[in-house]
């Protein structure tokens, strides 16, 4: 797993103005900031090669048009201060193919308003429902183990939905937990990861009984697994009924049931599984919610892992093996 780092921008003042040049000596002329810049950029350009520029225009590319200057600062804040992982937009499924993260190396769920690939997940952004139709990440037993970064509960917009994603105040007062479907806890592997498990893009209104009860058992779970199999790809996201009550000034949809599908591809043998769990407290078994691949794509009108093989995707999504997961008490 590659190593990131986090760079400070550092604080500048004004330099002392100098005195005026004694007679009969002409003053230094004094070079724009601006020119500075745009030299000590030309530098890099020819230390680093010229497709250093090129590099910034994909990213920027990548972003709708009027994120593209931002995007551009990114890139140099990004590339040039060593600070990484830049958010792309995936405009198409073969977008996924050339981004820098795994998130979605097995496939793309299904296009929406706005699909965003991520340090820690990938999630498909609804705007008729005011949060994503599904997130999808990659989660090892390294970054299980790892746990490095406490949860910084930074809630807030993200920037990257065009449309405006969420806010507090869609939440505040409503009776619903802000339930994230990129679990916090599966991004205590970096300080971005964790924060950006914080942008109400990624939250979807939870019962707090379920958010606090079976739904996190089942966090917990999947964090097992993941111990497990040494790496599982998970799915997950909120399932509608035709008509959904909503929450707050922009009309945040609140789910019928939550779903989430797992992969492990290093089990032996590898193994799927899925799980539909209604929005509310239960006191039932896990196993008891386990449905086959094939039928939380029925529910949900999406498609998960489609990179895997044909016939042995074919034959894992078509049902499930309980004996396959381990249902002992969680480690945690």
């Amino acid at each position: 797993m590659a190593t990131r780092k986090r760079a400070a921008a550092g604080k500048s003042g004004a330099a002392p103005r100098k005195k005026a040049a004694s007679a009969g000596k002409k003053a230094p002329k004094r070079k724009h900031p601006l020119l500075k810049l745009f030299s000590f950029l030309a530098f890099l350009t020819a230390a680093t090669g010229a497709g250093l520029w090129q590099i910034g225009e994909k990213y920027a590319d990548s972003l709708p048009y009027y994120q593209q200057l931002r995007a551009q600062a990114y890139f140099l804040k990004d590339r040039l201060l060593m600070v990484p992982d830049p958010t792309i937009s995936i405009r198409t499924p073969e977008d996924a193919l050339n981004s820098p993260y795994d998130n979605l190396s097995l496939g793309v769920p299904g296009m929406t308003d706005a699909v965003i690939d991520r340090r820690g997940y990938a999630l498909g952004y609804s705007e008729q429902y005011e949060q994503p139709l599904w997130v999808a990440y990659t989660l090892t037993a390294e970054e299980v183990l790892e746990k490095t970064v406490s949860r910084t509960d930074d809630f807030r917009v993200d920037p990257y939905i065009s449309t405006g994603s969420a806010r507090a105040e869609d939440y505040a007062k409503s009776g619903f937990d802000r339930g994230h479907l990129a679990p916090a806890a599966d991004m205590g592997w970096a300080r971005k990861a964790m924060s950006e498990s914080f942008y109400y893009s990624n939250m979807s209104p939870q019962q707090p009984e379920f958010n606090r009860g079976i739904w996190k058992k089942l966090e917990e779970k999947v964090r097992d697994w993941a111990v497990d199999h040494g790496e599982i790809h998970v799915v997950t996201g909120p399932v509608f009924a035709r008509s959904n009550k909503v929450i707050g000034r922009n009309n945040v949809a609140v789910p019928q049931a939550c779903y989430k599908v797992v992969y492990a591809p290093k089990a032996k043998p590898p193994a799927m599984i899925g799980f539909i769990l209604p929005n509310a407290g239960s006191d039932r078994k896990l196993y008891e919610f386990a449905v086959s691949v094939d039928t939380v794509e029925s529910v949900t009108g999406l498609s998960f892992f489609t990179a895997v093989d044909g016939n042995l995707r074919r034959r894992l999504a078509s049902g499930y093996d309980i004996d396959a997961w381990k249902w002992t008490p969680n480690r945690q």
